[in-house]
């Protein structure tokens, strides 16, 4: 019974570990600065996050709630070039819980609802 529970506390705590450092990413078709607009635009929206920090050569973006203390306090998206017209948005944040994966949900919602538009 004692093996039992030690195995049981060993697997929970590989589970959560592993899943505790996902990370939450996707890949759209539009260029670098049309991204970077659109999660601008997308935090804007957003209640009650406000745009802390921005640094656009690096891509990231840090957003607040306004909370003092907490594991949802900010929240530090980055925008990357994987090619002359996808650019990839990812949460930098170790760890992925329910709040960063609503956050990134809106994020996403709001870009996919952007028509794709390429330089003429």
């Amino acid at each position: 019974m004692k093996k039992t529970k030690y195995l049981f506390a060993l697997i929970f705590f590989l589970l959560w570990g592993c899943a505790a450092n996902m990370r939450q990413s996707a890949v759209y078709d539009m260029s670098y600065d049309q991204t970077y607009l659109n999660v601008i635009n997308a935090l804007d929206d957003m209640e009650p996050w406000h745009l802390a920090e921005t640094d656009q050569l690096r891509g990231i973006l840090t957003v607040e709630n306004g909370a003092f203390f907490g594991p949802g306090r900010a929240i530090k998206v980055q925008v990357k070039r994987v090619d002359a017209f996808k650019t990839q948005v990812e949460i930098l944040n170790s760890r992925i819980n329910y709040t960063n994966r609503k956050f990134f949900r809106a994020i996403d919602r709001y870009i996919q609802e952007r028509p794709e538009t390429y330089p003429s």
